[in-house]
């Protein structure tokens, strides 16, 4: 269950808490060309300062432009069934600012957050002030520190973290990785990451740890060509959906039908990702892939944990359907190639039933390639804007 909204909760020093935490980024643009080659630095500093607890646990990385999130939620719930005490870091949250960080299945507590806040906000403004070379840390920089630091706090055994914009210079590669998991690559951040999918793809092959191993994805075949070339460069091995692990229908061709999965730890009958969509049981396929890929570095998962995981995996926001009349289905889908698949899967689970569309996106959002793809199912649409100070005017 999600917490309620942040901006119901009336408690003072959670309120203040948070405020401190956005104010690393109040009036800041999104840092490019030199500027960004500050931020592992940077963020290895503030780590040190802190005592360098992201030093106590490994970690699997989480890279993509579309389903990293669930892909994470899915290889989080996996290594939980295993039996192990797990920690997950992703963003950006829905209602709460604990929702970007789990641990064991369970949401950081307000009361630890006010208190992981009150240490790493001081460090951060120091940091500031002794190396001012390294630029001002940011909000996520700094929401990545309270997650690393309460994940040593609270003991886990391994962390899932999701990688935020790239990879190459995120400030979560700061981690000690030797699996990455890569979700599609398509266009987006496009002015951060590069203009072409070559660009983004070589950015987010930077989490390929040296000598690593690393899941893949449904890719497009320009980003597979880099991600490709930046791995054999590292000596990271490369496991890829439909080649070396993947998932097949079995009887209903539904997205909500049990499937088959197979991969190196041979066929599992009758999984039912938590998750519905075709893009689901390729985020929980390259999740399962991941997981398997963690037991060489001493966090082995068999298959009943693969399975288990998969079915029990929350991750709230996608294609989550709301029961009433009428019916209502809440997708984040973000950019083009997200809204086709949730297109694709409306059409496919409520083929006869007209839809209407509610929309509000993001002002840097794919406008053109999001409108475009829910064009096709919607019988009527209804355009707005969120409260979000970055949301898109709903005239444009």
């Amino acid at each position: 269950m999600l917490p309620p909204p942040d901006r119901a909760v009336a408690d003072p020093a959670y309120r203040r808490a948070l405020e401190q935490v956005f104010s690393f980024s109040a009036g800041r643009k999104p840092e490019t060309g030199p500027d960004r080659r500050r931020k592992i630095p940077r963020m290895q500093a503030l780590l040190a300062a802190l005592g360098n607890p992201h030093h106590a646990y490994p970690a699997l990385l989480v890279a993509g432009t579309k389903g990293k999130g669930s892909t994470a939620a899915f290889a989080a719930a996996i290594l939980r069934a295993a039996g192990y005490r797990v920690g997950r870091y992703c963003q950006p949250h829905l209602l709460s600012y604990r929702e970007r960080i789990w641990i064991d299945g369970t949401l950081l507590a307000m009361e630890d957050l006010v208190r992981l806040v009150d240490e790493v906000a001081p460090a951060a403004r120091a940091l500031e002030r002794r190396h001012p070379d390294l630029g001002t840390p940011t909000t996520f920089e700094v929401g990545t520190a309270l997650a690393l630091l309460a994940f040593a706090r609270q003991q886990v055994q391994v962390a899932v973290v999701e990688v935020g914009i790239g990879g190459a210079h995120d400030a979560t590669r700061v981690v000690d990785a030797p699996v990455a998991a890569v979700a599609p690559i398509s266009y987006d951040h496009v002015a951060v990451l590069g203009p072409t999918i070559g660009d983004i793809a070589r950015e987010k092959a930077g989490v390929f740890a040296e000598g690593g191993s690393a899941a893949i994805g449904r890719q497009l075949p320009e980003a597979a060509a880099v991600l490709t070339r930046v791995a054999e460069a590292r000596r990271c091995h490369l496991s890829w959906l439909d080649q070396e692990f993947g998932w097949e229908a079995v009887g209903s061709p539904l997205p909500t039908a049990p499937c088959r999965l197979w991969g190196p730890w041979g066929r599992i009958e009758g999984v039912q990702p938590s998750l519905v969509g075709r893009h689901q049981r390729d985020n929980a396929a390259v999740a399962a892939m991941a997981t398997h890929l963690l037991g060489q570095h001493g966090f082995p998962v068999d298959r009943d944990a693969i399975a288990a995981g998969l079915s029990t995996a929350v991750w709230p926001g996608r294609f989550q359907v709301v029961p009433g009349s009428p019916l209502l289905v809440l997708d984040g889908a973000h950019n083009g190639a997200s809204a086709e698949a949730l297109a694709a899967t409306l059409r496919e689970c409520f083929p006869r039933r007209p839809v209407v569309v509610v929309l509000a996106v993001g002002e840097d959002k794919d406008v053109d390639g999001i409108t475009a793809a829910l064009s096709t199912i919607a019988h009527r649409a209804v355009v707005t804007r969120t409260t979000h100070e970055r949301a898109m005017d709903a005239e444009r």
